[in-house]
């Protein structure tokens, strides 16, 4: 008995380092007995964990945005602390895209800055949302959709979701001004929706952004993954790339760079 005790807490030792098999490894009915033991400890240190991170917070709320606003997105500048949050406001059924940063841990923030250049040039989408990620420099970079409704665009196989297409935009002083918008455009599909947007920005500065390419909602098999690259800081995107095809229509899209 005392052998099968002691195989059961090393069991439990290997299960609480390796968390994963608790759902993956097949177990004999010690290894039930262990498993179960093992995610019940796991489940107390998780709650404890949890009340002592939630002392950390302050108990008041800062609201960032009243009103019709939504599709909010948050990056952290990892060199100086500073947050940034981003968010879609509509009014007088015009969308633009907002940030707001703070310096001190969020406790405050500044005042909302429109990054869109041209008003009304942004847009809420159902299942996107803008993203806003930091530069090895320090540079704010910022990526959103813009979609356009009419009764061509209908015609053309666009009712439904409407035509998106990407719009990025850059700030080199920190998210108090930022650059024109820069439209990624898909000389290689000029009539092709972009939609599920997304970038990642590499430790050398290079950004590339990927999406999938529609020729028409009612044609999955014309759906594409395709990516674009910028290796002067978002002002210029070069020719896009097939990745794959043909795309699921409501597949997210993530990227990552070394």
């Amino acid at each position: 008995m005392k052998i099968r005790y002691i195989a059961i807490i090393i069991i439990i030792f290997f299960l609480l380092n390796n968390l994963t098999f608790l759902t993956q490894m097949p177990f004999n009915i010690h290894g039930v007995l262990a498993s179960t033991t093992a995610a019940m400890l796991t489940a107390n240190i998780l709650k404890n964990a949890a009340n002592a991170a939630s002392k950390n917070f302050s108990s008041s709320i800062i609201t960032l945005a009243s009103g019709n606003a939504q599709g909010a997105a948050t990056a952290i500048d990892p060199r100086s602390g500073t947050i940034y949050v981003t968010y879609l406001q509509t009014v007088n059924n015009q969308t633009d895209l907002y940030l707001r940063k703070s310096a001190d841990a969020g406790k405050t923030f500044n005042d909302p800055v429109r990054v869109n250049d041209k008003k009304g040039d942004a847009s809420v989408h159902d299942f996107f949302s803008p993203e806003v990620k930091i530069g090895p420099n320090g540079k704010v970079y910022v990526l959103w959709t813009r979609t356009e409704f009419s009764p061509q665009l209908e015609a053309a196989g666009f009712g439904l979701f409407g035509f998106s297409s990407l719009r990025f935009a850059s700030s080199t002083d920190s998210g108090e001004t930022f650059t024109r918008a820069v439209n990624i455009t898909d000389k290689k599909n000029l009539g092709a929706s972009q939609v599920f947007g997304s970038f990642t920005v590499s430790p050398n500065g290079t950004i590339y952004v990927g999406w999938i390419s529609q020729s028409s909602e009612e044609s999955p098999t014309g759906s594409e993954v395709r990516i674009s690259k910028s290796t002067n800081g978002g002002s210029i995107f070069g020719p896009s790339t097939k990745v794959d095809s043909p795309a699921n229509q409501c597949d997210n899209i993530n990227i990552i760079s070394e």
